[in-house]
């Protein structure tokens, strides 16, 4: 191990926000951009600790060279053996004594707008939950059809998860961006599963059984990120979500991963058979995508341009969706054992 950093300042009201990352390259520079330019009206009570998952030299150099931009207190604490994320992030947690400490994780290809921080900030130092979501969105352009159905569905996520926040659930947790209190229980309950990804998931599922937790839907609250723009590349993330949604462990979550599978097939149904009732039911989706970009602040680029995205995300959405439990089946006969 290498640590590049200085005693944790500690204090009652800090709020300590780690990024791990691994070989982002260029990609982290948009989050390090948003992280400089950040307007909060006290820049100690937020300090920031980067975490190279075995990262490469390039992304390293990165960090070290932004790092001395940002208003924050920063530091850099680098692991150099191959033991994943999982493993980075608790080593930051225990170097630094956050056990009970109120963190925030957030991906290193995500970005946001100047007062998001100050937003996060009072939400996580005035509510009680244990875990806090924040919604992701996708809100790119110019990335062809796999990138217009990224928009659509990601809207749609945070759709369903303030839907069932109304019930103490969630439909998944992505992982982006979320708040918790690290405990050595939870530290050993994720290190004795053998899943290699979805802690995420696992940990929501934590503090579910311990009590509530929140997926917060506040004008101007929320993280962005970029669409995977590779075929390949998309359907390894949602396969990586479906290993999150395993029957045993999520079960009313896996019948909406698959109630979401089997709607693609009746709007096809529907649109050859009954178009007045699917033109209805895009109508409706188009309403819902509308309303849950202007309650998050998302700005709009025109009525008409933003029409056209979400039919072309909506049927891209709908095409790619198709082959998604053929895919899966073929990745559970590969991975067969490997993670019972």
């Amino acid at each position: 191990m290498e640590m590049v950093a200085e005693e944790v300042t500690k204090a009652l009201e800090k709020c300590f926000i780690l990024i791990p990352y691994h070989n982002e390259g260029a990609k982290i520079i948009p989050l390090l951009n948003s992280l400089r330019y950040s307007v909060l009206s006290d820049y100690h009570r937020i300090e920031v600790i980067f975490i190279g998952d075995f990262p490469d030299k390039f992304t390293t150099e990165i960090v070290n060279k932004w790092i001395k931009k940002l208003p924050f207190k920063c530091y850099h604490l680098l692991n150099t053996e191959r033991n994943g994320k999982r493993f980075a992030l608790w080593f930051a947690i225990e170097k630094y004594g956050l056990y009970g400490t109120k963190v925030v994780t957030m991906d290193a290809d995500t970005y946001f707008h100047p007062l998001f921080l100050e937003k996060l900030y009072d939400v996580i130092t005035s509510q009680n939950h244990d875990f806090i979501q924040i919604p992701v969105l996708i809100y790119e352009r110019g990335h062809g059809f796999i990138g217009d159905a990224q928009v659509v569905e990601f809207s749609g996520i945070a759709f369903l998860n303030n839907l069932l926040n109304n019930f103490n659930l969630q439909f998944i947790s992505q992982g982006a961006c979320m708040s918790f209190k690290p405990s050595k229980e939870l530290k050993n309950h994720l290190f004795s599963l053998r899943y290699p990804y979805g802690d995420d998931m696992f940990i929501m599922q934590y503090f579910h059984r311990k009590g509530e937790i929140n997926f917060v839907a506040e004008r101007g609250l929320f993280i962005l990120t970029r669409p995977v723009t590779k075929i390949s590349d998309f359907y390894k993330q949602r396969i990586r979500w479906l290993y999150k949604m395993e029957v045993k462990k999520f079960p009313l979550i896996t019948l909406l991963g698959l109630l979401t599978w089997f709607v693609q097939i009746a709007y096809i149904y529907l649109a050859f058979k009954y178009p007045f009732i699917f033109l209805l039911l895009i109508i409706f989706e188009a309403v819902l995508f509308f309303r849950v970009m202007d309650a998050l602040g998302v700005s709009y680029r025109g009525f008409i341009s933003d029409i056209n995205s979400f039919l072309r995300g909506r049927i891209a959405m709908t095409l790619l969706y198709l082959p998604i439990p053929v895919i899966m089946a073929i990745e559970k006969l590969r991975s067969r054992g490997r993670y019972n």
